[in-house]
């Protein structure tokens, strides 16, 4: 499975990217996803998540998560 991780600078000092994976990993397992699919992760805070929710989803507030599949 492809991982991709992007990691706001913010950021970067309190989560470390082979954690993330390690977690995404387990998660597949678990899942019994396809060793074929590809799995994205963004760490940033309220406001992109607020643009990203507005670009996708057409809401106009920062949840705790967003997930687009």
């Amino acid at each position: 499975m492809e991982i991709n991780i992007l990691i706001d600078k913010e950021y970067k000092n309190k989560v470390k990217s082979t954690w993330l994976k390690n977690v995404a990993r387990q998660v597949q397992k678990a899942e019994k996803v396809s060793e074929k699919s590809e799995m994205g992760l963004k760490i940033t805070g309220d406001e992109e998540i607020h643009k990203l929710n507005l670009q996708y989803l057409d809401e106009d507030r920062p949840p705790m998560c967003c997930l687009f599949r």
